[in-house]
């Protein structure tokens, strides 16, 4: 009965968290009129930095000694995210925290169909202008071109953001941390999951409300809420267990 007790609890603490980062990315459509990228590359397909990182400012975990134009695992930008924070961890996992280089890792992970990796370009400076550090939040938007809540057409209650994972972790700053819903649930390491005591995995919808989703659950039902615009009727299925709504103090 303890046992049982603490992984509700557990369980409670990570949809909190799963709700709380969707607030972080709405807080960010909201100001920018766009969903954070998934990650950003380079037009040579470099990497640079992951979804996490760019709902930071509002969610009160800093980011301002980030520069967006350099790869997130290089200084200056490799000293924040060596930093485990608890935002991205699932208790109940027990570890592992960080990857073999330091990096804190994620136990979540985006909807690559929701936020997909983005080509960012970069102007480069005059000479008399000196390197350009800092990327200013406007000007990702611009860039991005990336989805707005108005074009999820099936409907933000309908379609995913986030959820856990249970293998193959990455840190929460990598910019390729997304993976497809459709893979099922705890059916490929590279898909979506939850720990043994769970009965699935918690995800957030694009409208922050979150709910445990179970493995059981039709990869068919998976695959339409995966898709923000793929045409198919709202899904009802009891696999999905509504989450309670967090009471975040505000």
């Amino acid at each position: 009965m303890i046992g049982a007790a603490r992984s509700a609890a557990q369980q409670q603490m990570v949809s909190r968290n799963a709700g709380y980062m969707a607030i972080g990315i709405e807080s960010f459509h909201d100001n920018f009129q766009t969903l954070p990228p998934g990650g950003t590359k380079t037009d040579k397909g470099e990497l640079l930095h992951g979804w996490a990182i760019f709902m930071a400012p509002f969610l009160a975990f800093g980011s301002e000694s980030i520069d967006y134009a350099i790869p997130w695992n290089r200084p200056p930008n490799a000293e924040l995210y060596k930093c485990n924070v608890g935002m991205f961890v699932n208790q109940s996992l027990g570890g592992p925290y960080f990857d073999d280089q330091g990096f804190g890792l994620s136990h979540f992970a985006g909807n690559q169909h929701v936020l997909p990796i983005r080509t960012v370009n970069f102007e480069k400076p005059k000479p008399t202008e000196g390197y350009r550090h800092h990327l200013p939040m406007q000007e990702l938007g611009k860039m991005n071109q990336a989805m707005n809540m108005s074009q999820i057409t099936d409907g933000t209650s309908n379609t995913l953001l986030l959820g856990t994972v249970s293998e193959r972790f990455k840190p929460w700053g990598h910019p390729a941390n997304i993976r497809d819903p459709s893979l099922g649930i705890d059916r490929s390491p590279d898909g979506f999951g939850g720990p043994p005591s769970w009965t699935g995995a918690v995800f957030s919808f694009c409208d922050g409300h979150t709910a445990l989703i179970n493995r059981k659950i039709d990869p068919r039902v998976l695959r339409q809420l995966a898709t923000p615009s793929g045409g198919e009727p709202p899904v009802t299925d009891g696999a999905i267990k509504p989450q309670p709504k967090p009471d975040f103090g505000w």
